[in-house]
């Protein structure tokens, strides 16, 4: 239940509904407070991206406190890379997107850095992600155009239909985040032609 609760609170965060994903990622982790669970770990971390996006720094590292905590009395088995599993490398990556979205560098590129290393090699979509996050603090950093660099490196290094969907929506979203100025470069044009949607792709939802 706890795990399922935990699946429902993502559908709220990538719907929008931050306030709904945060009381059902509680609800997540109130059900196992005394066995450490995939389904608290999820709901946890995923709470903590929902503080994040709502810019609640106090509560985004409370939540990553817990998860954490969780995470650390996990037995072996339960730290597989599948959906019904939680590592260290998915954790990494949930805290580096957390503090992004705070616009707290330097704890976003130190759990960004754990997570690449820790990325499982056919892992293209958390590798790609976890990059373009990394791209967000470069232009948060004001380096715009070295964050535009490496989104092009990242994204030249997937096939087309990799490209697709939610990572397609997270560069555009990167491109949003550019200063106004810097929209009209060259680069922006190059990695915009890499982001292009086929026709007929659903619309992305964005905050992974």
């Amino acid at each position: 239940m706890s795990w399922v609760l935990a699946q429902e609170a993502y559908g709220y965060y990538y719907g929008g509904d931050l306030r709904r994903a945060v009381d059902v990622a509680r609800q997540a982790r109130g059900l196992v407070r005394r066995t450490p669970g995939v389904g608290a770990v999820l709901a946890t971390a995923l709470e903590a991206r929902a503080h994040a996006t709502r810019g609640d720094a106090g509560e985004t590292c409370r939540a990553l406190g817990r998860a954490e905590v969780i995470l650390a009395g996990f037995e072996p088995g339960s730290m597989i890379a599948s959906a019904f599993g939680y590592t260290e490398s998915q954790f990494r990556f949930h805290e580096g997107n957390a503090y992004t979205r705070l616009r707290d560098i330097r704890p976003a590129r130190r759990a960004q850095e754990r997570a690449l290393e820790l990325c499982p090699a056919g892992d293209y979509a958390d590798w790609a992600m976890t990059r373009l996050y990394r791209a967000s603090c470069l232009a948060q950093a004001g380096d715009a155009p070295g964050a535009v660099a490496y989104a092009i490196e990242t994204l030249t290094g997937l096939g087309a239909e990799q490209r697709r969907g939610i990572i397609a929506g997270r560069g555009r979203e990167l491109v949003r985040g550019l200063p106004m100025g810097y929209r009209q470069a060259a680069a922006i044009r190059e990695f915009q032609e890499l982001l292009v949607r086929p026709a007929g792709e659903p619309k992305e939802i964005s905050g992974r």
